[in-house]
């Protein structure tokens, strides 16, 4: 049933976003935390595969996800944590952007701005 009722209240939101997710679970309704919860996991997994095989010194998350916040971090922090090696986890940052949605748009662009 909590389910339907998730379906219902993204069906009415003008956008679903990462941030909007957020803001449904911040208001006290589950299924949204519940499936919230899921998905940065499933981002925590991949961060951790990140850090394990390449070791890179940042990983900034842009957009929808930077905007989601602590929401989003807390659940993805504790999968990186527990699933990365301890020295590529020590040797990489996980920041949020401050470009806002259009970051990867504008680093798409950004060469064709310099020609």
């Amino acid at each position: 049933m909590a389910q339907w009722s998730l379906r219902i209240r993204l069906a009415r939101l003008p956008e679903i976003t990462p941030r909007a997710l957020a803001d449904l679970a911040a208001a006290g309704d589950a299924a949204a935390r519940a499936l919230g919860e899921r998905a940065w996991r499933s981002l925590g997994h991949g961060i951790a595969n990140l850090m394990n095989r390449l070791n890179p010194e940042v990983i900034v998350l842009v957009g929808g996800l930077a905007r989601a916040g602590e929401f989003l971090l807390g659940p993805a922090r504790e999968c990186w944590e527990a699933q990365a090696f301890a020295r590529a986890h020590e040797s990489t940052r996980v920041v949020m952007g401050e470009l806002g949605e259009w970051a990867g748009v504008r680093g798409a662009i950004q060469p064709l701005l310099e020609a």
